[in-house]
């Protein structure tokens, strides 16, 4: 098996280090090419189903991804150029990356073909135009402009010791704003879109549904506000339906604190704003690891969270029910791991 392994490695290794960048510019190039065909992408009000379409070729065209990965390729032909000029870099990852981003393009091809609407609805999410810059990032990071930075410790481990700052991080936080959202929502009623929310997480509870057409009775509404309230009505809702304009991801977070709040206290709103508060809690101690890990001082770092933690929007809004700060929170634990690859 010896004998075997040691050509194949070393036709691995050859095959990376001279066509790596060329089959990361091919796939980089098809998927770019793919994003600008401009496809329209239409789902099944009935059926978990989407069916593809393409749009006006040519009028899509992703400048700021297509700009930072021609950068992070050029970067990588330059490395390779006068490779003496820098410390060595393995780019063996690059063709992970790049049948990665291959595969990828292949499934948003075959998302035209009718049949596989239903087979892979999830497909849908690879032209989700946000896509593109992730890619863009990945091909960044790979192309070694970072490695500067990594050599001062960027990205380095954080030690066991080291992750008693965040854990008091997030204790403080939650026992503070814990005790702003009892509070606020003792003195304070549902406003902005915090009801909007809600009523879909109500849907969800009591009917297993986001067809808000038989939970807008003011009985229903008082379940969490005080007064009743209109809804923000998709257009696109059928007749004798009525589906929320938002999105239902804020919803679907905050219904196990809702159904908590609602049993324990008999108050649903507490419950969900309970919720937030971990959610911001939270939020703040990530962003004080990812602050470490991308190379700042732990006191800087803990200077900085705790800014953010105290200031606007985290500080004000941590009892309130919107994305905001949910969707800061998952981009933060994904760049935490992440962080290895920048």
């Amino acid at each position: 098996m010896t004998g075997i392994q040691r050509p194949i490695d070393s036709l691995r290794n050859v095959f990376s280090e001279r066509w790596a960048p060329l089959v990361l510019a091919a796939a980089s190039a098809c998927w770019f090419w793919t994003s600008s065909l401009g496809a329209t992408i239409g789902w099944d009000r009935s059926q978990f189903r989407f069916v593809a379409d393409l749009g006006s070729p040519g009028s899509g065209i992703p400048i700021l991804p297509v700009s930072l990965s021609l950068i992070g390729l050029g970067s990588i032909v330059y490395r390779r150029r006068f490779p003496h000029r820098f410390a060595h870099q393995n780019v063996r990852p690059l063709i992970g990356v790049a049948l990665g981003i291959l595969a990828a393009v292949v499934v948003r091809l075959l998302s035209w073909w009718d049949v596989a609407g239903s087979l892979i609805p999830w497909a849908s999410f690879l032209w989700w135009g946000p896509i593109d810059v992730v890619i863009a990032v990945v091909i960044l990071s790979r192309s070694g402009l970072l490695c500067a930075l990594r050599a001062d410790g960027f990205c380095a481990a954080i030690p066991h010791s080291a992750w008693i700052t965040p854990a008091m991080l997030f204790v403080v936080f939650t026992t503070a704003y814990g005790a702003y959202a009892l509070y606020f929502c003792q003195m304070t009623m549902v406003h902005g879109d915090e009801g909007q929310y809600l009523r879909v997480t109500q849907s969800l509870i009591d009917d297993g549904d986001i067809d808000l057409s038989n939970n807008l009775s003011p009985g229903h509404t008082q379940e969490f506000h005080v007064m009743d309230f209109g809804v923000h009505k998709a257009r696109s809702s059928p007749a004798g339906h009525v589906y929320s304009m938002h999105p239902v991801g804020t919803s679907a977070l905050v219904l196990p604190a809702y159904l908590g709040g609602k049993r324990l206290w008999g108050n649903p709103r507490l419950g969900a704003a309970l919720l937030m508060v971990l959610v911001c809690a939270g939020l703040v101690a990530t962003l004080y690891v990812l602050s470490v890990r991308f190379g700042f001082s732990r006191t800087d770092a803990f200077i900085t969270a705790t800014l953010i933690g105290t200031t606007i929007p985290v500080g004000v809004h941590s009892p309130q029910i919107y994305p905001d700060v949910p969707a800061a929170f998952i981009i933060s634990v994904t760049l935490c791991g992440l962080s290895s690859w920048f």
